[in-house]
């Protein structure tokens, strides 16, 4: 029996790796021993009528060398239409802790859902959807694991894609309305059966090693009348024979015509979420299918729910304040500082030199609306932006992006003993410059602004933070004088 099962799992792998895209879903029907008892009698299931919140431990997974991560703002885009999509049944996700990275090249392209076990085994955290996200979970776009998590293809988690709704359908409870059709191909040329035979070896409820499960589903007939027996057992789902990714009509059903055991013509629902219809035509799940997901959570997975009250969403997007558009500042020392509601976490920043941002030149994930960046290229035009979010709110924007230029502007002042750098010496309009210390304390330091007459328009004692605003002064030619202990330092300060 285990020559047997190796045998068949390297035949399904490489039937999978022959294919030229990713299999739609790798996760096989699971009627459990709950299914069975939910079906035959729904309403006892009490799930109540509130929204309901429930967590994600998110691991990204990398490769070894450190690369390879799934990029933060695709990751939240995924996020966003997966809570888009349970909008329906009343259930919202949130990330739970922080995200988890992986760097790990036998997780993050691994060849049988075995692989993926293990992976989810040494990773998992209770009480929450574990998902992984991968460069190639077993040849899929994604599975589910019931005993242990979710692993995601990261190139079929886009903002437009419902792959990810899909498995965590399946981590409910919830089935493909083809089930016993997975491993079968239909024929139009022939009789359509009665029953099917499915394999559910790897997705019983605990992992089983050394026995083959082979079940039988009961065909789906057009009239219904075995709906609650056949296929996924609701009868709002239809019959669907289709085991393969498929297209569909303007009017949401199947290209594919079918045919029945008694002969009745029938197209499939393209609408429904966990079908294997294209991306763009399924939208939804259906009522059978949101009250069986609900009455699982509540029945099964009561430790999810009620964890804690959810955050506000963030509406607004961040202000950028500085470098200020066009604003020329040295390329050795820049200061980045933003405004948004005050409800988000973190921030993704992005800086390129490409206003596309199709490349950035760096991208970080923070929890402080600043940021301090050393060493860019001299004479570059650099922009720049940044998306908030929170582990509730991830339909967030970037910012509208601004840009400046680096440039020769930082000049060093020796006094008494210490240098001083004092950036920038030239100023696009109003604007600040900063004077740090590369050996001793800036409090106390004195300063005063001339203008190349010799009229002084301003002057005062530095703090700590060693900042001096230049506001509304005119564009022309002047002297910042810095004094200490009987040292004096003179600089040109040009404002354009």
């Amino acid at each position: 029996m285990k020559h047997l099962l190796t045998f068949l799992l390297i035949a399904f792998t490489c039937s999978l790796y022959a294919q030229s895209e990713p299999h739609p879903c790798g996760s096989q029907p699971h009627i459990s021993k709950w299914y069975k008892k939910y079906v035959a009698n729904p309403h006892v299931y009490k799930t109540h009528d509130s929204l309901v919140y429930v967590p994600l431990k998110i691991h990204n997974v990398g490769s070894d060398d450190g690369g390879g991560l799934f990029a933060m703002d695709r990751l939240l885009d995924a996020l966003c239409t997966l809570n888009e999509d349970f909008k329906q049944a009343e259930i919202q996700f949130y990330i739970l802790g922080a995200i988890d990275t992986i760097y790990n090249s036998a997780y993050n392209s691994h060849a049988s859902v075995l692989d993926g076990a293990e992976m989810m085994f040494a990773n998992n955290v209770d009480s929450a959807i574990n998902v992984y996200f991968v460069s190639n979970p077993a040849g899929n776009c994604g599975y589910n694991l019931p005993y242990a998590g979710i692993a995601m293809n990261k190139g079929c988690s886009g903002p437009s894609d419902h792959t990810f709704a899909h498995e965590v359908g399946h981590n409910l409870s919830v089935q493909h309305p083809h089930l016993g059709w997975d491993g079968n191909v239909y024929d139009p040329n022939e009789p359509t059966p009665t029953t099917v035979t499915y394999d559910y070896t790897y997705f019983k409820d605990t992992l089983i090693l050394d026995t083959l499960i082979i079940d039988t589903s009961i065909v789906e007939l057009v009239d219904g009348s075995n709906c609650s027996i056949a296929g996924d057992f609701l009868c709002d789902t239809g019959p669907d024979y289709l085991s393969r990714r498929w297209q569909c009509t303007s009017d949401t059903l199947s290209t594919a015509n079918q045919e029945d055991p008694n002969g009745q013509s029938f197209r499939s629902d393209a609408s429904q979420i966990m079908s294997y219809a294209l991306d763009n035509c399924s939208y939804r799940f259906t009522p059978e299918q949101i009250a069986l997901a609900r009455a699982n959570l509540f029945d099964q997975k009561s430790e999810y729910l009620n964890r804690e009250e959810a955050q506000e969403v963030i509406t607004e997007d961040v202000v950028l304040n500085e470098p200020f558009m066009e604003q020329i500042v040295p390329a050795e020392f820049v200061e980045f500082l933003w405004d948004d509601e005050g409800i988000a976490d973190q921030y993704i920043f992005e800086l390129s030199r490409l206003r596309s941002f199709a490349f950035t030149d760096f991208d970080t994930v923070l929890s402080d609306n600043t940021l301090t960046l050393t060493d860019l290229q001299l004479d570059r035009r650099y922009y720049w932006r940044v998306r908030p979010f929170s582990r509730y709110s991830f339909c967030t924007d970037f910012s509208e992006p601004s840009e400046f230029i680096t440039s020769e502007t930082t000049s060093t002042a020796e006094m008494d003993g210490a240098r001083y750098k004092i950036f920038p010496t030239v100023l696009p309009g109003s604007a600040r410059i900063n004077v740090i210390s590369e050996s001793s304390a800036i409090a106390g330091l004195s300063y005063s602004l001339t203008t190349i007459s010799g009229l002084e328009i301003a002057q005062g004692v530095l703090n700590q933070e060693g900042k001096i605003n230049l506001d509304n002064y005119a564009s022309g030619i002047y002297f910042l004088t810095l004094a200490q202990a009987g040292s004096r330092h003179v600089q040109k300060i040009v404002i354009q």
